[in-house]
């Protein structure tokens, strides 16, 4: 698992620091079944400093309509 932090440290994925900031997340490393690391972040606390877009999200007929011939599909677990 070190390696893999280094390596996103120096990919900056993640920083180091290392002085106190009102900008941080709590987080912790834990070991996925397949020996790949998965970190897990606590953003309760940052959340009350995000400014957030007010975009309702459309219906999901009109949202399915859309993906008719679409090739590529992604997750994103926030």
């Amino acid at each position: 698992m070190k390696t893999e932090l280094d390596r996103m440290l120096k990919d900056g994925v993640i920083s180091e620091v290392k002085q106190p900031t009102d900008w941080y997340a709590g987080m912790v490393i834990l070991p996925k079944k397949n020996s790949e690391m998965r970190i897990c972040v606590y953003c309760t606390l940052g959340c009350a400093w995000v400014k957030h877009d007010k975009h309702s999200l459309s219906h999901v007929d009109n949202l399915l309509g859309q993906l008719t011939g679409a090739k590529h599909f992604t997750k994103l677990d926030a």
